[in-house]
């Protein structure tokens, strides 16, 4: 981790690196169970607000369109932060993913990272997905969640997941800390509380009774940023 700056400078591309939440398995079934149990109910649509020193700075929406066997989820994440009226800094990602009976079929991410772009290509190969993207081509397990994934408690079920941003994997370990009754736009929800830890980034989550992320705290890079569900 870097050390945190001073709370009134501008916020650098290293610091506030959110990656697609790169940063975020071989463990439990890789497609999240809202994938693999909604069978008549149309797939729904993610939407949370981000801030970053209590004001918003953009928004990270996951769209699921297809039936639950055979699924599309596409992922749009826009954050920008101003200082004075002035951009001082803008992070765009979008990324599909196409998932066949439990296993990724394809990968396909672009990321602007305050004008340092990177595309990331993935393809179904064997019992794996090839993918190349800025870390280099490299063969993944199809089975694997990507870094997107952690608006479903599958994610905290994970020891590995596959970079949406930069490719390759990372680790994860999570641990339950009990339930807690959070507010929401839609009123209070129960919600199961969890801690997950991975080498660049730690932070805390709470997923509803659907097992669908309610609200988290993620530090990254010297940042705090919080998920509200919108």
């Amino acid at each position: 981790m870097e050390g945190r700056r001073s709370r009134g400078g501008p916020p650098t591309r290293r610091r506030l690196l959110i990656g697609g939440f790169a940063c975020i398995g071989a463990g439990a079934a890789g497609l999240p169970a809202i994938l693999r149990d909604v069978q008549a109910q149309p797939a729904p649509d993610l939407r949370y607000r981000v801030f970053r020193e209590r004001s918003e700075i953009g928004a990270h929406d996951i769209f699921m369109r297809g039936a639950p066997d055979s699924r599309t989820v596409e992922t749009k994440i826009r954050l920008e932060v101003k200082i004075a009226f002035i951009t001082a800094f803008r992070y765009l990602h979008e990324s599909t993913e196409a998932w066949r009976d439990g296993k990724l079929q394809s990968l396909v991410s672009r990321t602007d990272d305050n004008g340092e772009k990177r595309e990331l290509v993935g393809a179904s190969v064997g019992d794996g997905v090839r993918i190349v993207g800025p870390m280099g081509p490299f063969v993944a397990r199809s089975h694997l969640m990507t870094s997107n994934g952690f608006w479903s408690a599958e994610f905290v079920r994970q020891t590995s997941l596959i970079n949406a941003a930069e490719g390759g994997e990372v680790g994860i370990s999570a641990k339950r800390l009990g339930e807690e009754e959070i507010p929401t736009r839609r009123g209070p929800v129960r919600a199961e509380k969890h801690r997950f830890l991975t080498p660049q980034c730690a932070g805390l989550v709470w997923y509803d009774m659907d097992g669908l992320l309610v609200r988290g705290i993620f530090e990254v890079k010297g940042e705090t940023l919080i998920y509200e569900a919108a």
